[in-house]
């Protein structure tokens, strides 16, 4: 009788380790799978996630050196405002030539304002376009 339930107990773990291994290798395959899979993902995104930690200050020099890539080697310079006649302006704004900004206090909007004009955050934003 005991060299019966030896044999049995040997028959359960025996049988016990198969499943287990067969369980092992299809983790595996889902592990492996699903990283695949996320990899994939992560190259298809317009900004790719790294694969290698950076420290916040890193990550902050690495956009500041992107940005600085990316700036014009010279830099644009804007003349200065010139003064025009109201007949120059009012050409502008029938002809949607300029986008008008009132830099003025909101007190003074209500008091001449210009024929189109939009609202934009709470200020009116004169726009010709």
């Amino acid at each position: 009788m005991g060299v019966l339930n030896i044999d049995v107990d040997m028959n359960r773990f025996s049988h016990f380790l198969a499943e287990l291994g067969r369980d092992m290798i299809g983790f595996w395959l889902l592990a492996t799978t699903s990283i695949c899979v996320a990899l994939l993902i992560n190259q298809l995104r317009d900004h790719p996630l790294s694969l290698i930690y950076a420290t916040k200050a890193e990550r902050i020099d690495n956009a500041v050196a992107k940005v600085a890539s990316a700036a014009p080697q010279t830099p644009t310079v804007f003349d200065h405002p010139q003064i025009i006649s109201l007949q120059e302006f009012r050409e502008m704004v029938e002809n949607k030539k300029a986008v008008i900004l009132d830099a003025r206090p909101e007190i003074f909007h209500a008091s001449a304002m210009f024929p189109e004009h939009s609202v934009f955050h709470g200020r009116i934003l004169r726009t010709a376009i």
